[in-house]
């Protein structure tokens, strides 16, 4: 069954109306979109109805500008869960269980979507988003960044936080985990400036517990890099 994510408009809604809640023509404005685009049909009605009908953004009133009512609409994040885990299992058809197993390495999905709920300026804020986009033509050829960005750099979070206390690791140590963001040239993101944004403020508050599996994901980490190390002969 063809679902309402699939257009691209969704991502550009949805994503823009997380951090608080907008009107279509905000989120117009704010991407330099002209004239109705997102208003745009989907599958029988205008996407953002169909996005308010099948709960992945709700309503929060009306606001009146220039004379123009507009409706209020707001994100939700309950659904990303279920998504993600149907994407992992299409990856695995295609030969490609990391995100099926990274999946795994979350304990606790619920609590993983209540902590980005109560850190939504955090990371959804929309001006760090068009840092990590550009603009909306990165948005749409990197939509799904807009679920995996924030649990990235909450894994990368929680590693690191975690082997600090087990390790009492000193800065020497830690800074070998920025590798691999300072060393991944991501050409239609910015991601290591989304990431470095972010961390500043997530860094000041205190990551829950019971969100990820540690013996899982030590284990998925040390397996990979395993792996990577057999091939370099070293």
């Amino acid at each position: 069954m063809k679902q309402v994510w699939v257009f691209d408009k969704f991502w550009i809604i949805w994503s823009s109306c997380l951090d608080k809640p907008r009107t279509i023509n905000e989120i117009q404005d704010f991407w330099g979109y002209g004239g109705n685009a997102l208003y745009q049909k989907g599958m029988n009605k205008p996407i953002w109805k169909e996005m308010l009908e099948q709960g992945f953004i709700e309503t929060k009133g009306k606001v009146k500008v220039r004379g123009v009512s507009g409706d209020l609409i707001y994100g939700r994040l309950e659904w990303i869960t279920d998504y993600l885990e149907a994407e992992s299992k299409e990856r695995v058809k295609q030969d490609n269980d990391m995100l099926f197993r990274l999946f795994k390495c979350i304990d606790n999905k619920k609590k993983l979507v209540y902590y980005l709920d109560n850190n939504r300026t955090v990371f959804f804020l929309l001006p760090r988003l068009r840092l990590l986009f550009g603009d909306k033509e990165g948005l749409r050829a990197n939509y799904e960044l807009c679920i995996t960005a924030p649990i990235i750099v909450v894994f990368n979070y929680y590693i690191i936080s975690t082997l600090n206390k087990k390790l009492s690791l000193d800065l020497d140590s830690i800074f070998l985990f920025s590798q691999s963001l300072v060393f991944t040239p991501y050409l239609k993101t910015n991601f290591l400036g989304y990431y470095k944004s972010v961390i500043k403020e997530l860094s000041l508050k205190e990551l829950p517990t019971g969100i990820f599996n540690e013996a899982e994901t030590f284990r998925l980490w040390k397996s990979q890099a395993k792996d990577i190390l057999n091939q370099l002969n070293l």
